[in-house]
C-alpha cells in the first residue's frame, strides 16, 4: 500500500476489476451492494469534472467484487455518509476525487516508489484483463466485466504473458520423425 486512503482502494478497485477510472469515481454509495455477492452497478461516470448518466456503452452493468475490496469499501463508508455521495469523495461535499489530482499526486508516487513509474489508471485495466485471461475467464466474461461492446476491443486489452506461454510451451514434447506433420504445401530439402 504505497498510496493512501481512498486512493489505495480506488488503485485496488481498478486492478481487480478492470474499471474505467471515470466509471470507479462516478460510482455512489447506492451503487455498492455488499454481502455474499457484493458488487457494484456501473451507471454513472465522472469525467473531466462532470457527471454523465451510464458508461460508455450506454448500459449500466453489474461488476462483481471480491470479499475482501469489498470489506475495503465497506470500511471507507463512515456514518455520515449519503447514498448519493461518491464513493471516492474529494474534500469538496458532492464530488468525487479529481483522476488527474489523484494520478499526479497519488498513484504516480506510488507507482514510482514500487519501480513501476509508467503506471497510469489505463494500464491498471489492461493489467485486470491480462490476468483475467490468465486466470481462464472467457473472451465473453472479460468483454462483459470490461463494459466492452467488441470482442475485438477486449482482445486489444489482453496482453499475453511470456512467463505463461514460456510454462504452455515447457509442455510441448520433441516431435520425432513419425509425428512431425508437416503442412501439405511445404516443402523439406
Amino acid at each position: 500500500r504505497a498510496a493512501a486512503e481512498p486512493t489505495s482502494t480506488l488503485i485496488l478497485l481498478l486492478a481487480t476489476t478492470g474499471m474505467r477510472i471515470g466509471e470507479a469515481l462516478g460510482l455512489k454509495w447506492k451503487r455498492f451492494h455488499a454481502g455474499e455477492y457484493s458488487h457494484v452497478v456501473v451507471a454513472d461516470t465522472f469525467t473531466k469534472g462532470r457527471w454523465k448518466s451510464c458508461p460508455k456503452n450506454r448500459k449500466p452493468r453489474e461488476v462483481p467484487l471480491q470479499t475482501w475490496i469489498a470489506d475495503l469499501l465497506a470500511a471507507m463508508r463512515t456514518g455520515d455518509v449519503e447514498i448519493e455521495d461518491p464513493i471516492f469523495a474529494s474534500s469538496i461535499p458532492g464530488k468525487p476525487l479529481d483522476a488527474h489530482n489523484a494520478h499526479a499526486r497519488k498513484l504516480k508516487p506510488a507507482a514510482r516508489a514500487i519501480g513501476l513509474p509508467w503506471v497510469d489508471w489505463h494500464s491498471l485495466r489492461h493489467t485486470w484483463a491480462s490476468l483475467a485471461d490468465e486466470l481462464g475467464l472467457s473472451d465473453a466474461q472479460r468483454m462483459k466485466m470490461l463494459g466492452h461492446s467488441s470482442m475485438q476491443m477486449t482482445h486489444r486489452y489482453t496482453h499475453a504473458s511470456m512467463e505463461q506461454i514460456r510454462e504452455k510451451l515447457s509442455k510441448m514434447k520433441k516431435p520425432s520423425d513419425s509425428t512431425l506433420v508437416l503442412p501439405r504445401n511445404s516443402h523439406v530439402n
